[in-house]
């Protein structure tokens, strides 16, 4: 709530930071670019652009490095393209943008200029429940993991929004509420917020 974003060094020393509270309802207006809204989610593309959630403002909001504003894509809406409480982000070695859109239920993919390029439903994601916060993020295999916090699970889907199967507390890893997530030679990490842990799972 601090409606910036922060750049550190690896030991921690602080860098950077940029970013305000403003709250629109479209893109495209110049004065509130490269300010925020309750942004959520972050992720760095293989050219090393930085994409933001802008959560509240219900965009996507794209920088350099530096805090360069470079780009924005989404809008409050429904259709193709459109977000509503875009929270996770995610972006695959290929340049492919996956972010959920938490009330539209749904997840999309995007270029990496923010043409929407396909969409499949998370039904189960709680409209709701203010807590339902759903991150993602692509593994080397091309599957797209995905938390279902309310139902306590991890679901993997492939590139094209077909479901392959799901961390549980059913099969064996008692999730309490999964946020955060990162794939990396062969694990998940999943962060448990309200249990406090990190669980490492080996990838089938």
């Amino acid at each position: 709530w601090n409606h910036r974003i922060q750049k550190f060094t690896p030991d921690t020393t602080p860098l950077d930071s940029w970013g305000s509270l403003v709250q629109v309802s479209v893109t495209g207006l110049p004065t509130a670019q490269g300010l925020f809204y309750g942004p959520r989610g972050l992720a760095i593309s293989p050219d090393g652009e930085l994409y933001v959630s802008d959560t509240g403002n219900k965009r996507v909001q794209v920088f350099d490095l530096e805090g360069t504003f470079l780009r924005e894509f989404g809008g409050s809406g429904t259709r193709a393209g459109a977000l509503d409480e875009p929270v996770g982000i995610a972006v695959n070695s290929d340049g492919t943008v996956a972010v959920a859109d938490t009330w539209n239920r749904r997840i999309q993919l995007f270029s990496p200029q923010g043409e929407a390029l396909t969409q499949w439903t998370v039904p189960t994601w709680d409209v709701a429940n203010p807590d339902e916060k759903p991150f993602l993020t692509w593994g080397d295999d091309g599957q797209l993991y995905v938390t279902d916090p309310m139902r306590r699970r991890v679901l993997a889907f492939d590139a094209q929004g077909a479901f392959e199967w799901a961390v549980t507390t059913a099969g064996g890893i008692p999730l309490g509420f999964p946020q955060g997530l990162e794939a990396l030679d062969g694990t998940l990490y999943i962060g448990d917020a309200h249990a406090g842990v990190l669980y490492a799972v080996e990838l089938p």
